[in-house]
């Protein structure tokens, strides 16, 4: 069940790595790991560039972006 899969997902934000190839594995695994990932971004460039990225109709992250760090 999906279920089981987002908790051994979960077990593995800490790992970015693993993380990435799991969201490479399969379409059902993706939002799981970009739940994971990008819950905060760490913003190391102008914050209008992030801005607008996130604004983008084409930006699939931001529903997991949970806070931001500067």
């Amino acid at each position: 069940p999906s279920e089981v899969m987002d908790l051994v997902i979960d077990q593995l934000r800490k790992d970015k790595t693993t993380l990435i190839v799991c969201s490479l594995v399969c379409r059902s695994w993706l939002p799981r790991a970009r739940h994971n990932l990008f819950s905060v971004l760490n913003i190391r460039t102008r914050l209008t560039s992030v801005q607008r990225l996130l604004q983008s109709p084409l930006c699939t992250i931001h529903p997991h972006v949970r806070g931001l760090k500067l």
